[in-house]
């Protein structure tokens, strides 16, 4: 499954890696996903990972856009 995000970022296409800061599930209705542990509607991740995920997508050559709250060009 490749999910939505390249619809979300004209710049992202078929095959690219999205690493998610904060995550949010969609497809339900976000207030039942609160009500029931771990009682959060939005995730987030480990920023370490994050950047240890950054870093390798580099290594292995993939190119990496700024996510939507940190450009303010999108």
């Amino acid at each position: 499954f490749s999910g939505i995000a390249g619809a979300l970022n004209p710049r992202l296409n078929v095959g690219d890696i999205v690493i998610g800061k904060k995550l949010h599930y969609l497809e339900t209705n976000t207030q039942i996903i609160a009500e029931c542990a771990p009682y959060k509607s939005v995730f987030e991740s480990d920023p370490k990972l994050c950047d240890l995920a950054a870093k390798e997508a580099q290594l292995l050559g993939f190119r990496l856009e700024k996510s939507l709250e940190e450009s303010s060009s999108v």
